[in-house]
């Protein structure tokens, strides 16, 4: 080929190239940009709830999200929907902004319908973060929530909308037994953004659970109660019997310092104090009382005081009993 031919024939090529450039670049455009923001439709669905760590403040949940919106440049004339790379067109970028650590089931494809609407699914399985307020622990309900978001997309250029033809869905089964499904809704997206940036489109599926507290009461608060009741023996021991008194106080301090531990662990370390803290700490000062008083009696014994010994045991089966039960009633109840 001589040199004037081979440059026309690269210039052709270049020509192509660049033709090829622009319709991709106008395939990726934001459809229906000059009429203003692109609505996008989303329907989420929390299929199983596996676990929820209080003190990771995470969920673990298998979570199905549907994407809609309408690209007319995609109009075909087939007879049914077909299938196309999700890098091969337009799409809202669509993230969990709370993923916590998921894995996707389902591959990244989409379906555009004959007139244009594309579909997206995702299929989420895994950890997604969660803000819980723990006041009220065991006795509390949290909001749950999955936060989607457009990734790279203001407000101004996408909105995610509840998609009406699919209402939120959350399953009423779990694989956990220690929750129960209150009421669930969308919500406009609070999404962080940082300073100076746009704040990208989202939506909010919120759900409300309420905390089942069979286990508490009977694996936490009941072995509690009767560790407390245990403590206050002392006083049906007479006064001169100081080591008995003593051991038992004594025992009964390091059983609760023991179980103290253990609820620890349930919660993370959080600055406030949740109602069973309230009531563990109650009851720990009420088993340290009764050291000091078991104490005290023995010493009067032992100073050939023995009715005023008897005094505080009499006073002591009754005010520790009911100072211990108004506790816990305000503490858990109230």
């Amino acid at each position: 080929m001589i040199p004037g031919r081979r440059m026309r024939a690269w210039a052709v090529a270049a020509v192509f190239l660049a033709a090829a450039v622009v319709a991709g670049a106008a395939d990726f455009a934001r459809p229906g940009a000059s009429a203003g923001p692109t609505e996008v439709k989303v329907s989420v669905s929390v299929l199983d709830l596996t676990a929820v760590n209080d003190t990771a403040q995470t969920i673990a949940a298998n979570v199905f999200v549907r994407v809609r919106w309408t690209d007319m440049r995609l109009v075909h004339g087939g007879d049914g929907p077909v299938t196309r790379g999700l890098g091969e067109v337009w799409h809202p970028r669509i993230q969990i902004f709370n993923d916590a650590g998921t894995r996707s089931t389902l591959t990244n494809d989409v379906e555009i319908a004959p007139d244009g609407t594309v579909t997206q699914r995702l299929r989420l399985v895994g950890a997604f973060s969660q803000v819980l307020g723990l006041e009220d622990f065991p006795f509390d309900a949290q909001t749950f929530s999955v936060h989607l978001v457009a990734t790279g997309f203001g407000r101004g250029e996408v909105v995610l909308v509840p998609d009406p033809a699919a209402l939120p869905t959350v399953a009423e089964r779990w694989s956990i037994s220690n929750w129960t499904l209150q009421d669930s809704t969308y919500r406009e997206g609070e999404v962080f953004a940082p300073a100076g940036a746009a704040e990208p489109a989202g939506l909010t599926l919120d759900f409300r659970m309420k905390r089942n507290t069979g286990y508490f009461i009977f694996k936490v608060i009941l072995p509690l109660i009767l560790i407390s009741a245990m403590s206050w023996v002392v006083f049906w021991v007479a006064p001169e019997q100081a080591a008995t008194k003593i051991s038992v106080s004594i025992t009964s301090m390091l059983t609760l310092i023991a179980n103290r531990f253990m609820v620890d662990a349930l919660v993370p370390r959080v600055s406030y104090l949740t109602r069973l803290d309230l009531f563990i700490l109650g009851a720990t000062i009420l088993v340290f009382a009764n050291l000091i008083l078991a104490v005290a009696a023995s010493v009067l014994a032992a100073r050939k005081e023995p009715e005023r010994a008897r005094a505080i045991d009499l006073r002591c089966r009754v005010a520790l009993p009911v100072i211990f039960t108004g506790w816990a009633i305000w503490s858990l109840a109230l």
